[in-house]
């Protein structure tokens, strides 16, 4: 079985770290994966850029960070394609490989009013198993509604997720996770020691983002729902630490080339690069991915049982009919000896022409040869059973397989449930 190549959009605007969430993503997915039994390996070209973009949130953590209010690092100038191979273990054969395609597209393809761009960027959304909709933490939760929307531009990206899923007149189903980065300030517990007290505080703080979340985008979403009647939509909240030590401190006003500009300041008191919940976001696609894979397995399986159900069929018929050509070739022979015998010892004269004897004998050569093709045929059918079998054992261990790694998946997302809610 060859697994389904999956793909999974970026969407945010320009510089709300789309990238940056990548590359702090991919270390963590590696171990996540390592944890269930597989293994995920990107190819040479995306390791070298998710590197480059990782030693960028490496420095900030030495340095600090202040970035404009509208974005963070500097923001991705063209698409880029992240590909990895994800290696499922498949009991008793080679492992499985799983494409998985990271779909990083600039974020004025989504926001700006007009060229092709927009196109590309609808197709891509369509194309893709799920996406995640990128929001800032920080800009989400000021006072000032202003400063989210200058920084994550709801509408723009709702407008983008609008125009791609009424462009479908299938029935198909896609998940958006709604993926809140920069969420250290929210979340933070580095004043606890007691691991029951940091898993509260933290879960308070998440719930506070997705609270206001829900309050800045419900609207949106309820209108994305109806969008499309043959669209099944899946909502799904979590936050990301891309850093996990770069705290929020103040928006302040600079002036640059003469013109105020705002700016958003972040400090690191402990100098150090601790990523949390990168992974989380695709953790609970590729579960869904998963699944779906196990669906499609299982009905292979289900085609495969009835193939197998109907080649035995087939094969018990030709054995019924190989056991009638034997018996009429036995009767046959039986009559052909019996007239031989009779047309041999008595004058022919006597009993007239010979036709009946030798309408005998070629009866005995037609069920002869109907015997031998009746026989080749069970043999045929012998073989394609066997294959069957063979590819019914292999779905099967596919369909056991993919139940384990869903069933391992869910085991670690449970482990801290609380950071992901479901609407």
């Amino acid at each position: 079985m060859t697994f389904t190549q999956r793909s999974f959009a970026m969407v945010g605007p320009t510089r709300v770290g789309k990238t940056s969430l990548l590359a702090a993503m991919y270390d963590q997915l590696s171990d996540n994966c390592a944890d269930i039994g597989c293994k995920l390996i990107a190819d040479s070209d995306s390791q070298g850029l998710l590197n480059e973009r990782r030693c960028e949130l490496q420095n900030s953590t030495q340095e600090g960070l202040t970035v404009t209010a509208s974005g963070g690092v500097v923001g991705t100038a063209e698409e880029q394609r992240y590909i990895f191979r994800l290696e499922i273990p498949i009991r008793g054969k080679e492992p499985e490989t799983m494409a998985l395609q990271f779909i990083d597209m600039p974020g004025g393809w989504y926001t700006n009013s007009a060229g092709s761009n927009m196109e590309a960027a609808s197709a891509n959304i369509c194309g893709s198993s799920a996406s995640l909709w990128v929001v800032d933490a920080v800009a989400l939760m000021q006072k000032n509604e202003n400063r989210h929307i200058q920084a994550n531009q709801p509408k723009s990206i709702y407008d983008a997720y609008q125009r791609a899923f009424s462009k479908r007149n299938d029935e198909w189903e896609h998940t958006i996770v709604f993926t809140l980065i920069r969420a250290e300030t929210y979340v933070r517990a580095d004043d606890e020691k007691d691991a029951t007290r940091i898993e509260k505080k933290k879960e308070q703080g998440f719930r506070e983002l997705s609270v206001r979340l829900q309050k800045l985008y419900g609207e949106l979403i309820v209108k994305l729902k109806n969008t499309n009647p043959n669209l099944k939509l899946n909502i799904v909240i979590t936050y990301a630490e891309t850093t996990g030590t770069l705290y929020y401190q103040a928006y302040k006003t600079v002036v640059e080339n003469g013109k105020k500009v705002e700016m958003v300041e972040f400090k690191c008191p402990s100098k150090e690069y601790k990523p949390r919940g990168c992974s989380r976001p695709i953790l609970l696609v590729l579960k869904a991915v998963l699944a779906d894979e196990h669906k499609s397995a299982k009905g292979k399986e289900d085609d495969l049982r009835q193939l197998h159900q109907n080649v035995a069929d087939k094969k018990r018929g030709l054995e019924r009919a190989v056991q009638d050509a034997e018996q009429a070739f036995v009767n046959a022979a039986k009559k052909y000896e019996k007239l031989n015998t009779v047309y041999g010892t008595v004058n022919w004269f006597i009993w007239g022409d010979k036709s009946l004897l030798g309408q005998a004998g070629l009866e005995k050569i037609r069920l002869d040869a109907d015997l031998t093709n009746a026989e080749t045929r069970v043999r045929s059918a012998e073989n394609e059973l066997r294959i069957a079998q063979e590819k019914l054992a292999q779905a099967g261990n596919i369909v056991v397989s993919l139940h384990n790694k869903i069933t391992e998946l869910t085991t670690l997302l449970n482990k801290n449930e609380y950071e992901y809610y479901r609407l």
